[in-house]
């Protein structure tokens, strides 16, 4: 509710979209769409129950592909891991709209 509140705040419509970056096979749960800035980028939201694992599954998603980027979160007792892919400047302002307060770094 908070990614898509922010992204409402400042005029982004989010439509549909597919995954096309590497994923870790293990998950409490999945969300994915494409925001409509600039070119799009790409959105994969994933829920986690502890800090390691999100740690753990961002090294893998990295390994595979440097030019993501991620921001993490908390969802009650949870952990989200949100990667972000698509051209620089596209993501760069993603980032600065999801970043603002401390709930998501």
């Amino acid at each position: 509710m908070y990614v898509a509140n922010k992204l409402m705040e400042n005029n982004i419509s989010v439509g549909a979209g597919t995954w096309t970056g590497p994923m870790p096979d293990w998950y409490l749960s999945k969300m994915n769409f494409k925001v409509n800035v600039g070119d799009g980028v790409e959105v994969l939201m994933l829920l986690y129950s502890s800090e390691d694992q999100v740690k753990y599954a961002e090294y893998l998603m990295k390994k595979e592909d440097r030019g993501l980027h991620f921001l993490q979160g908390d969802a009650e007792d949870y952990r989200v891991l949100i990667a972000l892919k698509g051209r620089k400047a596209d993501v760069r302002k993603i980032e600065e709209i999801l970043s603002g307060p401390p709930s998501i770094r």
